[in-house]
Parts: structure tokens; C-alpha cells; sequence
């Protein structure tokens, strides 16, 4: 367990998804482009999801000030011990969520863009500190 700012976090958020941001370091991870799978890509190579489970998933996650994670990132497509990120498509269409906003104007958060690797890691993209 650790702390960003003011809020408590644990090793997975209160819906049990694992964490998006590093306590110790303010880190708050975003992808730097849309996965070719993203459910938010227009693409035919877009993960497949039954009808209108997707706009109930996205309205369901606005409703709750939240964001979605990138499926890329979780088990089983990301390689083990890849930390989870932000799915860009969600944050180019929708915006960061509030409490990231917060964080970053409060200075004790900072947005890091990663790529994803072929072999399913992240690497941080070159020039964030």
C-alpha cells in the first residue's frame, strides 16, 4: 500500500484492477499510441465485444470519473510483471480522469508514456523524465 498526494492506494484499485500509478514515484501511465486491438480503435482489428458493451463500458466509466486500462497490459497479453497503463484510446477520446488532473497540477503526479514491446513489455518513451 502507498500513497499518491492525499489518497491511499493499494496494490489494486477498490474494483480490483491493478494500479495505473506508482505511489512512490507519482508515476501515472499512459500508453503513448492505441494498441491495433483497442475496443476504442475503429479498425477491423479492434478486439471484438458484443453489441452495446461498449458504449455501456465507456458510459459506465465516465459515470465513475474513471478511466479503462489497456487490455494490452494485462495478463495474459503483457509480458509478467508489466504494470498496467491507461488505454490511449480512451484517453484521446475522453480526457484524464479527474484525480489524474488533480495529481498533476498538485505536482505530486506526472504522466509517463510508454510503448508496448512485440514481446508484450513496455518500455518508457524516450525524453519523459
Amino acid at each position: 500500500m502507498g500513497r499518491l498526494g492525499d489518497q491511499e492506494l493499494s496494490e489494486t484499485d477498490r474494483d480490483g484492477s491493478p494500479p495505473v500509478a506508482d505511489p512512490e514515484t507519482g508515476e501515472i501511465r499512459v500508453l503513448k499510441d492505441r494498441c491495433t486491438t483497442c475496443v476504442l480503435n475503429p479498425a477491423e482489428s479492434a478486439a471484438p465485444l458484443a453489441p452495446g458493451r461498449l458504449k455501456q463500458f465507456v458510459t459506465e466509466t465516465r459515470e465513475a470519473d474513471g478511466h479503462i486500462i489497456c487490455h494490452s497490459t494485462l495478463s495474459p497479453c503483457a509480458a509478467e510483471g508489466t504494470p498496467a497503463a491507461m488505454c490511449r484510446g480512451f484517453v484521446d477520446a475522453y480526457g484524464l480522469p479527474t484525480a489524474a488532473q488533480l495529481a498533476i497540477r498538485a505536482g505530486f503526479g506526472n504522466l509517463v508514456e510508454y510503448h508496448l514491446t512485440v514481446d508484450g513489455a513496455m518500455r518508457r518513451v524516450a525524453g519523459d523524465a
